[in-house]
């Protein structure tokens, strides 16, 4: 899974504003941050119809150009709304991202508990059609609130929020993901836990040093399955004459060659 913040609100509400302001802090702290942006227009394309690139377009779904100006653009045509977190969780894996910010999207993050949702309002008025949709943080530009966070004053108390979040990402993908009950929590909240010092890796009854991805996805794994594989792999090392005595990790990669 990837950690994903989404900043939303009305048009002139201050969300790119936010993002720039919310990248600039993060990076400097060494973050790798992917921005994406939602552009309602169905007739709007980045390609210009008068050039190589939009006919190269015409003939296949992906393209992509170099420029010498150091730029370089992936282009995928016909995208289909269901890969959008699919595509996103491959260019975070093949990017070593820490955190996409997603500027829009309601109707994909509304209902997904996993992202946080930050909104930006102009006017009182504006909260009262985000109540009850699972939003994590209120802030304006324009006002002042006990209950909304006024920018840029309150800028770091936002930052300190997201480091927050990340650090529980990292822990609760280190977790099986089952949400098995067996440890009296979710997996998000026993990373809570963990994270507040509170509880340990250990304590959870379904964790192994066993993990599967396939193309970048964390496959789950029971107890069982967990154990086969472990056992398997130490019988094949220990027929390896190259192998040594103890060693700390093991890596296999499988590629489909047909």
């Amino acid at each position: 899974m990837l950690p994903i913040i989404s900043i939303l609100g009305y048009k002139d509400s201050g969300k790119t504003r936010l993002i720039s302001q919310i990248c600039a802090k993060l990076i400097d702290k060494g973050f790798k941050i992917l921005p994406v942006k939602h552009i309602p227009h169905k007739d709007f394309t980045i390609n210009n119809t008068d050039k190589d690139t939009s006919k190269l377009r015409k003939y296949c779904r992906y393209s992509a150009y170099f420029a010498e100006s150091l730029e370089f653009g992936l282009i995928i045509s016909n995208f289909n709304r269901d890969e959008l977190f699919e595509t996103l969780l491959k260019i975070y894996n093949t990017l070593q991202l820490d955190l996409i910010i997603l500027e829009g999207f309601s109707k994909y993050v509304l209902k997904n508990d996993k992202i946080i949702k930050i909104v930006c309002v102009k006017n009182i008025e504006d909260i009262e059609d985000f109540y009850g949709e699972g939003i994590h943080i209120f802030c304006s530009f324009n006002i002042k609130s006990s209950t909304i966070l006024k920018l840029p004053e309150d800028i770091n108390i936002l930052i300190n929020f997201i480091e927050r979040f990340i650090s529980i990402f990292k822990i609760f993908n280190r977790l099986p993901k089952l949400d098995c009950g067996k440890c009296g929590l979710s997996c998000w909240k026993m990373a809570e836990k963990i994270f507040r010092g509170e509880a340990r890796l250990e304590d959870c009854h379904n964790l192994s040093n066993v993990e599967i991805y396939v193309d970048g996805r964390s496959i789950k794994l029971n107890r069982f399955v967990q154990n086969i594989v472990r056992n398997v792999m130490y019988g094949i090392l220990k027929s390896l004459k190259d192998v040594p005595d103890i060693y700390s990790e093991v890596f296999v990669r499988i590629r489909e060659l047909s």
